[in-house]
């Protein structure tokens, strides 16, 4: 019994382990080319590198400014979240968590539009209307189109 008891422990680490997304900032330098804050940032999703530029770099650049943030401290903290925010996304894109994501979205929303369909379903079904034109007033002028064509201009009555 403790081995199956360990041997399930170390099976929920093992999976434990792989399921997240590691930030590793690599560099912070100036972009010579725009005079700003470029932080380089690795991520490895499940033991995966994410591949950046098309797949040309394994890491990704964010820009700031000196309008960032007004505090070095806050740009601390900005970067932080931005880190944190990729991460979260780079979580939300994997199939599995995206399809599941989708499912628990939707059936949420069925429990809150089911009541609403339900009350007025039996209201609605059967009922008709009929139109045959729009009059749209445009600089000083209606103009009117019918379904059949029959199209005018007309000076705004006010």
């Amino acid at each position: 019994m403790k081995r199956l008891l360990l041997a399930i422990c170390l099976i929920l680490t093992c999976g434990i382990a792989q399921a997240d997304c590691v930030a590793t900032i690599l560099d912070v330098k100036t972009d010579l080319m725009r005079g700003s804050i470029m932080v380089q940032t690795q991520y490895v999703l499940n033991g995966t590198t994410i591949m950046f530029g098309h797949g040309k770099t394994p890491y990704g650049t964010t820009r700031y400014t000196e309008d960032s943030a007004a505090t070095m401290a806050e740009l601390k903290t900005k970067i932080a979240q931005d880190v944190k925010s990729h991460c979260e996304a780079l979580i939300q894109r994997i199939d599995t968590n995206s399809s599941f994501i989708k499912s628990a979205m939707v059936t949420q929303q069925t429990a809150l539009t089911q009541p609403i369909i339900d009350s007025i379903k039996s209201q609605l079904i059967g009922q008709q209307a009929s139109y045959n034109g729009i009059t749209l007033t445009y600089k000083g002028k209606d103009i009117n189109v019918t379904s059949d064509s029959v199209n005018t201009v007309t000076d705004t009555v006010e």
